[in-house]
């Protein structure tokens, strides 16, 4: 009965001086709640505040005190006594919750702080892991705790190359997420941040059907786990249903509408189905404002300059772009530097491990063989860092055609997938195999 807004969403305003007004209207709900939790020795005191929205009136407050041993009936009391206040029943009780969790109230603290990290994405995720797992080394049987490590160890390839001094290989931050679900799957499957975590297992392994079968229960536990729809609709990209994907990113994106990552997952896949300088503009806005999604943007980017040959827009944004890493402005404009100078083949072999090289890029200084090498090895090797660029959908009229390109998402598995679950609206099949191309 209940729509809260994603957590990204919701802390953009965090020591920001916002009226309640502007809070509710940018969040798109009918309440604000406002408050804050201190610790003293071994109490939790929970002072709350709830306002209507559209008035800025306060609605209701409470105080709540109870021993650090007991926050789950905080939890509990706090739910019910504002479902009071707004006349909703909330189907809520500290068994259950302290069940979908744990008992230990270090753990549980100390896990709240990862996911909250985790959501910053970039940096932020050395100390998102280093958090989640000490909530599981304080609670071996914390179900949930596993589930976001495992969630945060799939996503730290894409954004981290250094970790602890160490450098980030993909291969063991995959196996480690491998791992991870399936402890948090043998602990609780009926969480949907399991079933999430197994999505993300199952796609890495190129698993489509159970993938899909995973993030399908994580959203039948839990409607409003945005969380499971972003990858989810990252597989249905992936098996070539552009649509379904947008549609799942679009609820996404009203649950917590100022996450930038959906924000950019949504320009780059319209961009994909339409080409329109309007996502272009977009994807450029969020590479200006989101230091973490940066490299992600610059895919695009640099695909719709190399989709006309004038690679000088994507140039002039790296070099006014002040805080980038001098790595990112140097290998960058080294790879805007290589087109059409140096042979395809050489910016393939130095440049198929970065998030910003591809398949148009390749294409349009080299040749079509070249760009299938790149797909091949992005989608048939084992440590591929984004796995929602797998398959060049966005160039399919050049690729469909070729044989090499059957072949490639026959070892996938993607036919197999299709022939089960339904085919991409841009395949069809022959005798022989698929025949892709833009409808």
């Amino acid at each position: 009965q209940v729509r809260i807004p994603g957590f990204v969403s919701a802390m953009k305003f965090k020591n920001e001086d916002a009226d309640v007004r502007q809070v509710g209207e940018a969040l798109n709900v009918e309440y604000v709640v406002e408050g804050t939790v201190e610790q003293i020795n071994d109490q939790v005191r929970i002072a709350v505040n709830v306002y209507d929205a559209a008035t800025g009136n306060l609605v209701w407050n409470g105080l709540f005190n109870e021993s650090k041993e007991r926050v789950f009936k905080a939890q509990e009391d706090l739910a019910k006594a504002i479902g009071n206040a707004l006349s909703v029943t909330l189907d809520v009780s500290s068994e259950t919750l302290a069940a979908n969790r744990t008992q230990d109230s270090e753990a549980y603290h100390t896990y709240v702080r990862g996911i909250s990290l985790l959501e910053q994405r970039g940096d932020a995720l050395v100390r998102s892991i280093a958090l989640l797992e000490r909530a599981v080394e304080l609670e071996p049987d914390f179900a949930a705790a596993w589930a976001a490590l495992s969630i945060a160890y799939n996503i730290a390839p894409t954004y981290l190359r250094v970790a602890g001094g160490e450098q980030v290989r993909p291969s063991v931050y995959y196996r480690r997420s491998k791992n991870a679900a399936l402890k948090a799957l043998d602990l609780d499957p009926e969480l949907s941040e399991v079933q999430h975590a197994a999505g993300n297992m199952y796609q890495r392994d190129r698993q489509w059907i159970q993938s899909e079968r995973a993030y399908q229960r994580a959203l039948e536990l839990d409607p409003a786990n945005h969380r499971a729809m972003q990858d989810y609709g990252g597989l249905l990209q992936t098996v070539g249903k552009p649509k379904q994907a947008l549609e799942l990113l679009e609820r996404a994106k009203a649950l917590d509408p100022n996450n930038d990552l959906y924000r950019l997952m949504l320009a780059r896949l319209s961009f994909q189905l339409s080409e329109t300088e309007e996502e272009v503009a977009e994807i450029e806005a969020i590479f200006r404002e989101t230091p973490s999604l940066r490299e992600l943007a610059f895919r695009p980017i640099i695909a719709a300059g190399a989709r006309v040959g004038e690679l000088d827009k994507a140039r002039d944004l790296i070099v006014s772009c002040v805080t980038c890493t001098q790595r990112f402005r140097s290998r960058a404009l080294s790879l805007i530097n290589s087109a059409g100078v140096v042979p395809a083949k050489e910016i393939y072999e130095a440049y198929r491990d970065e998030p910003y090289l591809t398949y148009m890029f390749l294409y349009r200084y080299g040749d079509l063989d070249v760009a299938l090498d790149l797909f091949e090895y992005n989608a048939l090797e084992s440590n591929y860092r984004l796995q929602y660029f797998t398959v060049p959908w966005g160039m399919i009229n050049i690729v469909g055609s070729a044989d090499r390109f059957d072949e490639i998402v026959e070892d996938m598995g993607l036919v197999t997938y299709w022939r089960r679950n339904g085919w991409s609206p841009m395949c069809e099949p022959t005798p022989t195999g698929p025949r892709c191309q833009r409808k």
